[in-house]
């Protein structure tokens, strides 16, 4: 894209903007996340947004943006759609510093933010924070030898949503775990099963899943199990031909 190449030398500036209307942010545009949210606004990770905003359209009550670094999907949606609550799950503590900053600075109470990787069951999981791309942080593997990595608490999707309540309330969710992804899955099994989630949205990385010794067919074959079938729309093919996005979308079958 030339517009993108033209403005690529200024991306070491940390700016504030309004990221989206009456949402002022502070961005730091030498972080890749930063700066692709910040060039492409709404159009980040097409169709993604469109689509979310389908599912809120239709009922959905709660929105879970499961790894959401600074909140984009979740401010926009809430931004947008002034019924629907959001909760935001994100385990990078620098990165949630951000995104509850910017809560705190917009008096955004529709957005909870919680300091969490979700997971199979609750443990406390290693953690690659990385610099210069903080969307691509991630859960490594018990057996990693890297030394510059932090702990973190996790838990499973479906003990917090017995422990608050969420259970039976119409949602939606986007899980972006960096290759961690199955596990969260795992983790969401009986949520998933009573149906009340109606829609996934999961960002598949066969490179990044294959870290985790899983697999984007493993993902579908645990979705498709509890009752959800992918869509496969016009928009969502050309952007996987693109690599525009990763993100895939399901939806309930039943």
């Amino acid at each position: 894209m030339v517009g993108y190449r033209l403005i690529e030398p200024f991306r070491f500036e940390k700016i504030r903007c309004e990221l989206l209307p009456s949402i002022q942010v502070n961005l730091d545009l030498r972080d890749d996340t930063a700066w692709n949210i910040f060039y492409l606004g709404l159009r980040y990770e097409t169709p993604t947004l469109s689509i979310l905003e389908r599912w809120a359209s239709r009922g959905g009550q709660r929105f879970f943006d499961i790894g959401a670094n600074f909140g984009f999907f979740s401010l926009a949606l809430t931004n947008r759609i002034k019924n629907l609550a959001a909760v935001a799950f994100e385990p990078n503590p620098a990165t949630f510093v951000r995104l509850k900053t910017i809560l705190a600075e917009n008096s955004l109470d529709r957005i909870e933010a919680l300091p969490l990787a979700l997971s199979s069951h609750a443990a406390e999981l290693k953690f690659q924070c990385e610099t210069g791309n903080s969307g691509a942080s991630h859960v490594l593997s018990s057996s990693s030898s890297a030394t510059d990595s932090i702990t973190v608490p996790a838990v499973a999707f479906d003990q917090l949503a017995a422990d608050h309540g969420w259970r039976g309330v119409p949602s939606f969710a986007k899980i972006d775990a960096e290759g961690h992804d199955e596990a969260v899955l795992a983790g969401m099994e009986t949520s998933l099963k009573e149906g009340w989630l109606q829609g996934i949205c999961i960002e598949m990385s066969r490179e990044n899943l294959a870290a985790a010794n899983s697999s984007p067919e493993r993902l579908i074959e645990r979705l498709e199990r509890a009752g959800y079938h992918s869509l496969n729309e016009p928009s969502i093919r050309r952007a996987h031909e693109k690599r525009g996005t990763d993100n895939w979308f399901f939806e309930r079958t039943v």
